[in-house]
């Protein structure tokens, strides 16, 4: 009897991490809304305080270069864009995602931060203990 109660007990357990898990990448993905379509206001308005830009971005874990305006084709929509002080994000693949921003008439600072990941493995571990203690 006490061996039935134990594998029943692991069991419940055992299933209770698993469906906390799955719940969570299901119900806890990451927006569609990334971080850097959220900073590209915040580095428009610090371009317009003249923040020391580079000092910023280390700040905030990203790195940056300096590229000429004509470095990359952009669309007439982009162009007006950039000249009207904003902000143009664009993404690569899924590592990184960049922030192109006019600094002057000529040049660009393209601004590149990592896209960050939940770590699942984390969740997991602890799930483990909590679920187990």
């Amino acid at each position: 009897m006490a061996r039935l109660f134990i594998s029943l007990y692991l069991f419940i357990a055992v299933s209770l991490v698993g469906l906390s898990a799955g719940l969570e990448r299901i119900f806890y993905t990451q927006s569609e809304t990334s971080n850097t379509q959220l900073l590209g206001p915040v580095f428009e308005a610090a371009k317009l305080q003249n923040v020391d830009m580079p000092s910023f971005i280390q700040r905030l874990g990203g790195t940056h270069q300096i590229r000429t305006l004509g470095d990359i084709a952009w669309s007439d929509s982009n162009l007006k864009k950039l000249h009207d002080g904003q902000a143009i994000v664009l993404s690569d693949s899924s590592v990184t995602e960049q922030i192109y921003i006019l600094d002057n008439e000529t040049q660009l600072l393209e601004i590149s931060l990592p896209i960050s990941r939940p770590d699942s493995g984390r969740f997991l571990l602890y799930s483990v203990l909590f679920f187990c203690c």
